[in-house]
Protein backbone atom coordinates (compact mmCIF):
# COMPACT_ATOMS: atom_id res chain seq x y z
CA UNK A 1 0.00 0.00 0.00
CA UNK A 2 2.49 1.99 0.68
CA UNK A 3 4.39 1.53 -2.37
CA UNK A 4 1.45 2.73 -4.46
CA UNK A 5 1.10 5.80 -2.13
CA UNK A 6 4.93 6.61 -3.31
CA UNK A 7 4.30 5.95 -7.07
CA UNK A 8 1.31 7.78 -7.25
CA UNK A 9 3.30 10.85 -5.32
CA UNK A 10 6.11 10.59 -7.65
CA UNK A 11 3.59 10.65 -10.82
CA UNK A 12 1.96 14.01 -9.38
CA UNK A 13 5.10 15.58 -9.01
CA UNK A 14 6.58 14.97 -12.54
CA UNK A 15 2.91 16.32 -13.83
CA UNK A 16 2.87 19.67 -11.53
CA UNK A 17 6.70 19.93 -12.33
CA UNK A 18 5.43 19.54 -16.54
CA UNK A 19 2.95 22.10 -15.66
CA UNK A 20 5.08 24.69 -13.94
CA UNK A 21 8.16 24.08 -16.15
CA UNK A 22 7.13 22.97 -19.88
CA UNK A 23 3.31 24.51 -20.20
CA UNK A 24 4.95 27.55 -20.11
CA UNK A 25 7.54 27.61 -23.24
CA UNK A 26 4.77 25.88 -25.12
CA UNK A 27 2.36 28.39 -24.65
CA UNK A 28 5.56 31.98 -24.76
CA UNK A 29 5.35 31.16 -28.37
CA UNK A 30 1.98 31.26 -29.54
CA UNK A 31 1.28 34.28 -27.44
CA UNK A 32 4.74 35.96 -28.87
CA UNK A 33 3.38 34.84 -32.72
CA UNK A 34 -0.12 36.53 -31.36
CA UNK A 35 1.65 39.96 -30.70
CA UNK A 36 4.21 40.03 -33.81
CA UNK A 37 0.63 39.10 -36.35
CA UNK A 38 -1.22 42.33 -34.41
CA UNK A 39 1.83 43.94 -34.88
CA UNK A 40 1.88 43.12 -38.68
CA UNK A 41 -1.72 44.07 -39.01
CA UNK A 42 -1.81 47.13 -37.47
CA UNK A 43 1.51 47.95 -39.63
CA UNK A 44 -0.35 47.55 -42.55
CA UNK A 45 -3.22 49.37 -41.18
CA UNK A 46 -1.17 52.57 -40.61
CA UNK A 47 0.16 51.98 -43.80
CA UNK A 48 -2.84 51.39 -45.89
CA UNK A 49 -4.88 54.21 -44.33
CA UNK A 50 -8.51 55.00 -45.90
CA UNK A 51 -6.81 53.71 -49.07
CA UNK A 52 -9.74 50.61 -49.90
CA UNK A 53 -9.26 49.26 -53.25
CA UNK A 54 -12.68 48.29 -55.30
CA UNK A 55 -12.87 44.82 -56.69
CA UNK A 56 -13.65 45.28 -60.46
CA UNK A 57 -16.19 42.82 -61.22
CA UNK A 58 -14.76 39.70 -59.35
CA UNK A 59 -11.42 40.75 -59.67
CA UNK A 60 -9.05 42.66 -57.02
CA UNK A 61 -5.69 43.51 -58.75
CA UNK A 62 -2.86 43.17 -56.75
CA UNK A 63 0.14 43.90 -59.51
CA UNK A 64 0.24 43.82 -63.29
CA UNK A 65 -0.39 39.94 -63.75
CA UNK A 66 -1.51 38.95 -60.55
CA UNK A 67 -5.35 39.23 -58.71
CA UNK A 68 -7.18 37.71 -56.06
CA UNK A 69 -11.36 37.17 -56.77
CA UNK A 70 -13.67 38.44 -54.48
CA UNK A 71 -15.43 36.08 -52.13
CA UNK A 72 -12.98 33.64 -52.12
CA UNK A 73 -12.91 31.36 -49.37
CA UNK A 74 -9.66 30.44 -49.40
CA UNK A 75 -6.31 32.56 -49.49
CA UNK A 76 -5.41 32.55 -53.57
CA UNK A 77 -3.24 34.70 -55.89
CA UNK A 78 -4.24 34.50 -59.49
CA UNK A 79 -2.57 35.36 -62.45
CA UNK A 80 -4.00 35.74 -65.58
CA UNK A 81 -3.92 32.22 -66.41
CA UNK A 82 -4.70 30.20 -63.19
CA UNK A 83 -4.82 30.32 -59.50
CA UNK A 84 -1.16 30.28 -59.11
CA UNK A 85 -1.10 29.69 -55.16
CA UNK A 86 -3.20 28.51 -52.42
CA UNK A 87 -2.62 29.75 -49.00
CA UNK A 88 -4.99 28.27 -46.04
CA UNK A 89 -9.27 29.36 -45.72
CA UNK A 90 -9.62 32.89 -45.43
CA UNK A 91 -9.75 32.71 -41.58
CA UNK A 92 -6.22 31.91 -41.47
CA UNK A 93 -3.84 35.54 -41.69
CA UNK A 94 -0.94 35.04 -43.89
CA UNK A 95 1.38 36.52 -45.94
CA UNK A 96 2.36 36.30 -49.70
CA UNK A 97 5.41 37.79 -51.35
CA UNK A 98 5.06 38.75 -55.07
CA UNK A 99 8.46 39.31 -56.70
CA UNK A 100 6.99 40.91 -60.23
CA UNK A 101 10.29 41.37 -61.69
CA UNK A 102 10.55 37.60 -61.80
CA UNK A 103 6.98 36.88 -61.71
CA UNK A 104 7.29 34.50 -58.89
CA UNK A 105 5.20 34.47 -55.64
CA UNK A 106 5.79 32.78 -52.54
CA UNK A 107 4.67 32.29 -49.02
CA UNK A 108 5.81 34.78 -46.49
CA UNK A 109 6.05 33.95 -42.60
CA UNK A 110 4.15 36.71 -41.08
CA UNK A 111 7.25 37.09 -38.67
CA UNK A 112 9.33 38.58 -41.75
CA UNK A 113 6.30 41.30 -43.26
CA UNK A 114 8.27 43.67 -40.96
CA UNK A 115 11.54 43.45 -42.66
CA UNK A 116 10.73 43.52 -46.39
CA UNK A 117 10.66 46.89 -47.97
CA UNK A 118 10.25 45.68 -51.25
CA UNK A 119 8.40 43.46 -53.48
CA UNK A 120 4.64 43.43 -53.08
CA UNK A 121 3.32 41.87 -49.90
CA UNK A 122 -0.13 40.73 -49.58
CA UNK A 123 -1.41 40.00 -46.34
CA UNK A 124 -4.67 37.88 -46.45
CA UNK A 125 -6.56 38.34 -42.75
CA UNK A 126 -10.03 37.04 -42.10
CA UNK A 127 -12.02 40.11 -43.16
CA UNK A 128 -9.38 42.04 -45.31
CA UNK A 129 -6.84 41.66 -47.86
CA UNK A 130 -3.81 43.95 -47.21
CA UNK A 131 -1.39 44.88 -50.28
CA UNK A 132 2.06 46.58 -49.86
CA UNK A 133 3.55 47.56 -53.12
CA UNK A 134 6.91 48.59 -51.13
CA UNK A 135 8.02 49.15 -55.23
CA UNK A 136 6.02 51.78 -55.48
CA UNK A 137 4.63 52.93 -52.44
CA UNK A 138 1.05 51.88 -53.19
CA UNK A 139 -0.23 50.40 -49.90
CA UNK A 140 -4.54 49.58 -49.72
CA UNK A 141 -6.76 46.55 -48.91
CA UNK A 142 -9.63 45.04 -50.49
CA UNK A 143 -12.68 44.00 -47.98
CA UNK A 144 -13.53 40.82 -48.03
CA UNK A 145 -17.31 40.07 -47.98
Amino acid sequence: MKSKFLLMLVCLSVLILFIIIIIPFLTTKSISDNNQTRQVIANAKRLTGNNSYFFKGLHGAITPGFYVLRGEKDNLVYNSDNMIFRGGKSNVIEAFLIDASENKISKLDINDVLKINHDVVIIFSPNIIYVLNFNSDDYGYYERN
